[in-house]
Formats: structure tokens, sequence, C-alpha cells
């Protein structure tokens, strides 16, 4: 069993179930003390490509008050331990990149990291984001698409897809994401802005206006942002041809925020074309969106 662990033909998760079987048989032949010992090499770089955490530490000492004292109530824990992918940990000098906004070195490191170890989709969701942050939105694309097919369910890719999307004006691909993503969290005002935001982009002006007029108002979001979504919700209006309830919004827009005046005046004359699309994560003032 031995051999069959170090074997580089041998998967991690059989590597790791490798492991245990043998801790588990010298814990019956030469008592708990042997067994721990023979639970340290799980850490081996023969196993883990980085030394574990905290947590999988304690998963570790679960493994061993499960074969040691048979605890049936640890069971589901040491199955999750042996067939868990390592977690992705970022050395710390990416982490000090990443903190320092320094998107370049990030990327840098990233590519490297990515190009010797392992590949974790964590590694993928971290470059798409650098490279967003860097406002390379086609590599970006490409970038988080890989991750999304290594991990199809985990929302911050979709939404850095997304943000990536936007800005590629690739509103099929946009909508997809941030669709769902409103389905997971239908009362997140972030995802419903920039989901109403693809909606008015692909021409879908009556889904728009819901969303818009919940957001335009919406506790959780500042004035600017709020204002952003009733400026919005005025072009939705005008797309869908409900003219009535248009000039209802314009009026009570420009009452009570009169700076937006230019703003509602180059929705009315431009024309869907004549609006640069703007991104929630970096939104711009109502006013400054329309110069």
């Amino acid at each position: 069993m031995e051999k069959v662990c170090h074997s580089t033909e041998t998967s991690r998760t059989e590597r790791l179930l490798g492991y245990l079987s043998v801790a588990a048989a010298e814990a019956d032949l030469r008592g708990d003390d042997a067994f721990r010992r023979s639970i340290d090499r799980l850490a081996h770089p023969s196993v883990c490509t980085s030394p574990p955490t905290n947590p999988t530490r304690k998963l570790l000492r679960s493994m061993a008050r499960w074969v040691i004292k048979r605890d049936a109530d640890n069971t589901e824990r040491v199955i999750i331990m042996a067939r868990m992918e390592l977690i992705y940990e970022r050395p710390a000098l990416l982490l000090q990149a990443l903190n320092g906004r320094r998107w370049e070195e990030a990327e840098a490191q990233l590519r490297d990291i990515i190009k010797r170890q392992k590949l974790h989709p964590e590694m993928l969701l971290d470059l798409g984001r650098v490279l967003n942050a860097q406002g390379k939105w086609d590599d970006a694309a490409k970038t988080l698409k890989r991750a999304l097919r290594k991990w199809p369910d985990n929302p911050m890719v979709r939404n850095e897809l997304g943000t990536a999307a936007i800005n590629l004006r690739d509103w099929p691909v946009a909508i997809e994401q941030f669709s769902k993503l409103y389905a997971l969290a239908p009362q997140e005002p972030e995802i419903m802005l920039n989901y109403a935001t693809c909606l008015v982009e692909a021409q879908e002006p009556d889904k728009a206006t819901v969303l818009f007029a919940e957001l335009k108002q919406h506790p959780k979001l500042d004035t600017r942002r709020q204002v952003y979504a009733w400026v919005l919700l005025i072009e939705a209006l005008r797309d869908a041809k409900k003219v009535d309830a248009m000039r209802d919004e314009i009026a009570a827009l420009t009452t009570r925020h009169p700076e937006t005046r230019q703003a509602v005046l180059n929705i009315l004359t431009k024309g869907v074309a004549g609006r640069v699309p703007l991104v929630a994560a970096r939104l711009q003032s109502a006013s400054s969106s329309s110069a």
C-alpha cells in the first residue's frame, strides 16, 4: 500500500484513501502513536501540493478519532476529507499584490502559478478578476469561461464573467450570467442592477422596467446608484413605449434630482445608441454617464 501511495500514477484521492488504510492498519497493529505518525504523512508533499490548512488539520484529527475509536459520528467527515480537492492557497506575495491592487504583478504571478501547479478553478477566478480590473475584458472572458466549465455552480465566476461580457457588449453571455445570479439572489441590488442594465441593452425593456422600478429607491443602494437606476427606468419605459409612465417618472426624477435633466434629455434625443453602458461595480453619476 505504501508503494501505491507514492506512485506517480496514483490519484490524490487514492493516495489519501491509501494512507488512511495504512494508518488504520498501524493503529490496530502498533497502537495510537504509530497511527498518528501515519496520519502525519497525509501532509507529505507527495500527497499535498501545499501545507494543510487549519480546517484540514481538524479533519485529520477527526480521522484519527474515527479510526482509533471507530466513532461513527465522524464517518461522514472522513469521507469528505478523503474525496475533497485541495483548497487553493494563495502565496503571500500574490496576496500582497492583490491587496495592494498591483494588478500587473498579480497577473504575472497567477500565470506562473497556473503554469507550474495543478490547475484549481479558483486560480482562474483570481486571474479573471485581475484581468477585469485592468480592463482586459476579452482575456478575462476567456479565462472565466474556463473557470465556469470547471466550476459551473460558483456565483463569483458568473459575476466576473458577466462583468467582462457587459464591457464586451456580449449581451447573450451577460444575460445568461446575471439571470442565473438573479435567480439565486433576487433581492441583491448589485445583481439586479447589472441584470436590468443587460436587459435594456438587449432590447428587453419590459423585464428591465420591473427591476429598475424597485431599484430606484432600493434601501441598499446609495443615492448615486438609485439615480442611475431611475434614469435607466425612464429609458426602459421609452423603449417599452409606455409614454405616460415615462413622463411621470421624468417629472418625479427631475424634481427630486434637478442635476439629471441633461441625462434625461440625452435619453429622449439620442436613443439607445447614445448611452455608454455602465457596469454597476464601476458606476459613475447619472450626469457624467450622459456626457
